[in-house]
């Protein structure tokens, strides 16, 4: 029992004498943390850096050709691909300066370079939908799928398929909006019928204009 608690003392005494110097496993392991293996074109990818805080040596966080030096005790670096890097694998290496100005590799991490994702277009959460909903309904929303990026996507025009006097007429919106022709058209849905919303253009993060897939809506 007391060769026990000497080992204790010992073990305590340890761990408080590397913590103190920064030496402990716990506090100066380092990582590259991402939810995805892969990096997005035209959008910030934020890289986050688990490091001790108590390690004031400079960082540099290398990605491709740059080299980005860590502030303080930063510990996220928004990272940008372009559309020439698809299909590369993209090398992400942590790097720490030493005393006689050496770069000790830390942590490295290859990514694969992807195109962002579509958003989502909606503009109810139902396939099925009450004619008093169609009329409250202000106009089409975009919602990114990826949760880690914050993207405002905005339409920037859609159509409404309208069946008129036997004839397939497109009700065209120069926003993202409902126009009041298309708000009249609503009026004249009936049970059993269809909202059909198509053309939905919405702006990229790469400046480029995409088409989405339509909605379709039944009313209840």
């Amino acid at each position: 029992m007391k060769i026990s608690f000497g080992l204790f003392i010992v073990a305590t005494l340890f761990f408080i004498s590397t913590t103190k110097h920064g030496l402990s496993t716990m506090y100066n392991q380092c990582y590259i943390e991402k939810a995805y293996t892969y990096l997005f074109i035209g959008v910030p990818n934020p890289i986050h850096i688990q490091r001790s805080s108590n390690d004031k040596r400079p960082y540099f966080l290398v990605v491709g050709s740059d080299t980005i030096e860590l502030k303080g005790e930063q510990k996220t670096v928004n990272i940008y691909v372009s559309s020439k890097e698809r299909n590369y694998l993209y090398p992400v290496q942590l790097l720490r300066k030493r005393g006689d100005n050496t770069f000790e590799l830390l942590t490295e991490k290859g990514y694969k370079v992807r195109k962002f994702p579509n958003p989502v277009p909606y503009v109810f959460s139902n396939e099925k939908v009450s004619k008093r909903e169609v009329q409250a309904a202000i106009g089409v929303s975009c919602l990114s799928e990826n949760w880690n990026i914050n993207i405002n996507f905005s339409v920037s025009s859609f159509s409404v398929l309208a069946r008129i006097q036997d004839k397939d007429t497109l009700l065209v919106s120069k926003t993202s909006r409902f126009t009041k022709t298309q708000k009249q058209y609503f009026e004249m849905l009936e049970s059993g019928e269809y909202l059909i919303i198509k053309d939905i253009k919405v702006q990229m993060p790469t400046n480029k204009t995409q088409v989405l897939s339509p909605l379709i809506y039944e009313i209840d």
